[in-house]
């Protein structure tokens, strides 16, 4: 009996600590990591966070400029992410200028900017999430082929004929989620 009463008493107490965690509030990125979100701060045209490495991540455009030139410093803080839909549907920008030492375009980051015909991407950009140029006037203006955007490879346009082998620029310095996704061949 001693021992049933001490095996009820564990089990009671799993299911206390279990509970306890499971009402903790959490945010959930969309494939599932935990994250731990910076708070926001407004300057200008922009929202962005301060990382923990202390740079600046744009969370947000703001503003309505036809020409669009992201300051490489925000409040003192070396601007080093455009975030995850930042830009999406600012239909008002025709060009965009990213300033030297970011290295992160979000996913969906210019997706639906339908005006924006010119990207300068610098070249320490090595890394551009999925769709973050899409439906926009400068990837419709891409020639059917592989298209870099600065050092990326952004996506390959057009139909791939059957086995066909890509050479990359040699200072290439990374392919974007998703870059070969639409070649069947």
């Amino acid at each position: 009996m001693k021992k049933l009463k001490k095996a009820i008493s564990v089990i009671i107490a799993v299911v206390m600590v279990v509970s306890v965690f499971s009402a903790l509030p959490l945010t959930v990125n969309a494939v599932g990591n935990i994250l731990r979100k910076a708070p926001t701060v407004v300057s200008g045209d922009y929202q962005y966070e301060v990382r923990d490495d202390g740079t600046a991540a744009i969370d947000e455009y703001l503003g309505s400029d036809k020409n669009v030139v992201i300051p490489g410093k925000i409040d003192g803080y070396a601007v080093s992410r455009i975030g995850y839909e930042s830009f999406k549907d600012c239909t008002s920008i025709e060009s965009v200028i990213i300033p030297n030492g970011v290295t992160y375009i979000g996913m969906d980051a210019f997706r639906n900017c339908t005006n924006l015909k010119s990207i300068t991407i610098p070249d320490t950009v090595n890394e551009i999430g999925m769709l973050a140029f899409q439906d926009t006037a400068w990837l419709e203006n891409q020639r059917d082929d592989v298209v870099y955007a600065g050092k990326v490879v952004y996506t390959c346009k057009g139909e791939m004929p059957v086995y066909t082998n890509l050479t990359l620029k040699s200072d290439t310095t990374g392919i974007a989620d998703k870059a070969f996704a639409k070649q069947e061949n």
